[in-house]
């Protein structure tokens, strides 16, 4: 199977909310090139809940409520994505 930019894209989103629970786009290490695909892959991923930010204009995105569900975030991730009490999470 190959591997698409929008594959890669969902990639780096998953490994920077499980480390981090938050980042701007201008923090992945994507290329200038690519970054009108990582719009529409995060704004798809905040329809379906894998990703939140305060409102539209916000540039930092934080782990939604599907990805607090489904995946195992770091300590640091939780606090960063405003989990009200990260330890018993």
């Amino acid at each position: 199977m190959t591997r698409t930019a929008r594959d890669d894209i969902w990639s780096t989103i998953i490994k920077r909310l499980v480390d981090e629970g938050e980042f701007k786009i201008s923090d992945l290490d994507i290329p200038e090139s690519r970054r009108h695909t990582v719009r529409r892959v995060c704004r798809e991923m905040e329809k379906m809940g894998y990703l939140e930010r305060d409102n539209e204009q916000s540039k930092t995105w934080r782990a939604g409520e599907k990805a607090e569900l489904h995946l195992n975030l770091s300590m640091r991730a939780q606090v960063n994505a405003g989990l009200d009490d990260p330890v018993s999470n």
